[in-house]
């Protein structure tokens, strides 16, 4: 009688904290881990930090908060000036930040090189943050293949280029070795209409950088997967005639604030995880049924993507 009772308490703690669990799960806006996560100053503290795609949105952001921890930036974009006036901007000595102005459509030699010599700007490199990326409102047929190509470049070679260049220093960083941290997107899970180059190439990014850090001792990769984040990525999206799409569109403009995004993203590196999902809980619950109901997400998305395709066309 005791034994089942001391059962039958413990069945009910159980499902007590599974049920509390369960709640911040639906009204979160990351996975329950990231959700909990703290960020540890000593962390980020002294240590050097390349940012790619820094001058604006999630990069940006990053950098507001890792200079409130005392980290040494590097900021790269295409935009320089806009760097500058990020860099002057930001919560920490001027000193403490180096603008490297570079842009990801060049060759992967040239990115290697540039790449090959971030570590002498500060002595040495702990973090590097593969943030830069271009989004698509264009339907598979309708891009051309340069489009592709140029998406693929700067969604997923540049990141390659850029990191293979750098992994002697990572390794060689003091202590546990150097991470690399991907700003992926759970588009890289759950498949979007209008979005199918950027899809793939998010999905290639995600994969390459999982391999490596199953193949790496001394460096380790942290996956990022936002859900839609209020930042430029849709206005400076790739259109039909290879322009800029040059206007927001509904699902980024109800979507989470880059400083939020930026702050779990850290607390997720500081917290030592492999991958972190960072979204509104509508979103997170798609990439749930995308890996685990396909079938019934199939069915799902089907009905929801031409309505989406006329948010996104204005039609």
């Amino acid at each position: 009688m005791i034994f089942g009772g001391v059962i039958g308490v413990a069945c009910v703690v159980v499902g007590a904290c599974l049920a509390r669990r369960f709640f911040r799960f639906i009204r979160g806006d990351c996975d329950l881990k990231t959700l909990s996560a703290r960020i540890n100053t000593r962390s980020f503290q002294g240590k050097v930090v390349w940012i790619t795609g820094a001058s604006s949105g999630i990069g940006a952001a990053l950098a507001v908060h890792l200079a409130k921890h005392g980290a040494l930036l590097i900021l790269t974009s295409r935009r320089e000036e806009k760097l500058n006036d990020l860099a002057d901007q930001l919560p920490c000595p001027r000193d403490n930040v180096y603008v490297l102005p570079l842009d990801l459509t060049n060759k992967a030699s040239y990115i290697e090189e540039v790449a090959s010599n971030v570590s002498a700007i500060f002595g040495r490199l702990d973090y590097v943050f593969n943030n830069a990326g271009v989004s698509s409102r264009v339907s598979a047929s309708d891009l051309e293949m340069e489009g592709v190509q140029r998406m693929f470049q700067i969604n997923f070679f540049s990141a390659v280029a850029l990191t293979r260049a750098c992994l002697r220093a990572l390794r060689e960083t003091p202590g546990a070795g150097g991470t690399i941290v991907n700003t992926v997107s759970i588009a890289a899970a759950v498949q979007t209409p209008l979005r199918s180059p950027y899809c793939a190439s998010k999905s290639a990014l995600a994969s390459y950088f999982r391999c490596l850090d199953l193949e790496e001792r001394n460096v380790r990769v942290v996956n990022i997967y936002p859900g839609s984040v209020r930042t430029p990525i849709a206005h400076n999206a790739m259109a039909a005639d290879g322009k800029t799409f040059g206007r927001s569109d509904p699902n980024i403009e109800a979507g989470l604030d880059p400083g939020r995004v930026a702050d779990r993203m850290l607390a997720a590196v500081s917290a030592g995880q492999s991958e972190a999902w960072i979204a509104k809980p509508k979103e997170l619950m798609a990439t749930r049924l995308a890996t685990w109901m396909p079938g019934l997400w199939s069915i799902i998305a089907s009905k929801r993507a031409d309505a989406y395709r006329r948010s996104i066309e204005g039609s």
